[in-house]
């Protein structure tokens, strides 16, 4: 019986170790079946607050006309009015933006890390606070990107650009594959992750 028992402890080890390897090392699209939650606004004191909990994502529409796809684990807050003179909004997670286009109102998306001012584009920006590292990918219009705490300045995005932050490291690129971008349909494409990434999308 005894045998028997640290065989079954010694399997399951190394299925769980086999598991974690598997998720680190993950390089292909992973496909996941999310779908959109309701209700995940809470309003308080003229501010709205969307909370998406894991396995789940959300679709926003802001007063502005601008819309939003909230990924899972995020948290966005704005007013329930923006001001005469901006569009404000806290992230904290990931989403893809449709910002509504207005010259005399710059919306901006303050984050952890940086904050991303436009005036009418599509965007995607993920900044979790538990993790180290930043990116926003842009694929309309033009966006500029400032970091706080370094002294890189601010980034100017244009179509098909991003900027990547992994610690001390800023890098600006271009792309082309727009996978990463299937998450608001429930499908999820992961290339050089981390576990921790993984999980904090999941």
């Amino acid at each position: 019986f005894k045998n028997n028992h640290i065989r079954r402890k010694r399997n399951y080890a190394i299925l769980v170790s086999c598991l974690v390897v598997a998720c680190v090392c993950i390089s292909s699209t992973l496909f996941l079946s999310k779908p959109l939650i309701e209700n995940a606004l809470v309003a308080d004191a003229g501010v709205q607050t969307a909370y998406v909990p894991a396995g789940q994502r959300a679709q926003l529409d802001m007063p502005d006309g601008t819309k939003v796809w909230v990924n899972a684990n995020s948290t966005i807050k704005y007013p329930t009015l923006f001001s005469k003179d901006e569009r404000r909004v806290l992230l904290d997670g990931e989403a893809y933006f449709e910002v509504a286009k207005d010259e005399s109102k710059p919306f901006y998306v303050e984050s952890d890390k940086a904050t991303i001012k436009v005036l009418g584009t599509h965007f995607n920006v993920s900044d979790y606070k538990t993790l180290n590292t930043y990116s926003a990918s842009l694929l309309e219009g033009k966006v500029n990107v400032c970091f706080k705490g370094v002294k890189a300045g601010i980034i100017t995005l244009d179509p098909y650009e991003c900027v990547v932050k992994n610690g001390n490291s800023i890098v600006k690129k271009t792309f082309s594959n727009e996978d990463f971008l299937f998450w608001r349909k429930g499908i999820y494409s992961f290339e050089d992750c981390s576990f921790k990434e993984v999980i904090a999308q999941l």
